[in-house]
């Protein structure tokens, strides 16, 4: 367990990592935090909230505006973040190699459905159609809508 006597870390190796998420509605403040594992094995967290004016880093902290996700309200999107690029911007002192997602937190203002990670970079419009419904991500569409009409990426 965590040193703290909560779940344990998930310890999920990959640079990218997607999640599947919806922001309640317009103005309503929110907060995502995604703890990773940086190469060398440090905790960083990764704070993306609507309460940020600018990116700065505090300790382990980075703290990232959210007001790109903010502008998504009501809409489903699939968020990816790709760790080492984060972690080269905004903590350079750390390795940004192999990294791995150790947890992540949602306020109450967002939904969740799911996550994963992975070292290849997905997108709804490198998939073809037969192996639409096989992605970990993969969200409804009536024959014929177009997945970037109807979701956010």
């Amino acid at each position: 367990g965590s040193p703290r006597g909560g779940p344990p870390p998930l310890g999920l190796p990959g640079r990218y990592v997607y999640m599947q998420l919806r922001v309640a509605g317009r103005g309503r403040p929110f907060a995502l935090h995604v703890d990773v594992l940086a190469a060398d094995r440090s905790a960083v967290r990764l704070s993306f909230a609507t309460c940020f004016a600018a990116a700065r880093r505090c300790g382990s902290v980075v703290q990232l505006p959210a007001n790109a996700l903010a502008g998504t309200a009501g809409t489903w999107i699939v968020l990816a973040l790709d760790l080492p690029a984060l972690l080269r911007a905004h903590a350079p002192d750390l390795p940004a190699g192999r990294c791995a997602l150790r947890g992540f937190t949602l306020s109450g203002n967002l939904s969740f459905a799911r996550a994963f990670t992975s070292d290849e970079v997905h997108s709804p419009l490198r998939l073809p159609p037969e192996r639409a419904g096989e992605w970990p991500l993969a969200l409804p569409l009536e024959p014929s809508q177009v997945w970037v009409d109807r979701y956010g990426w």
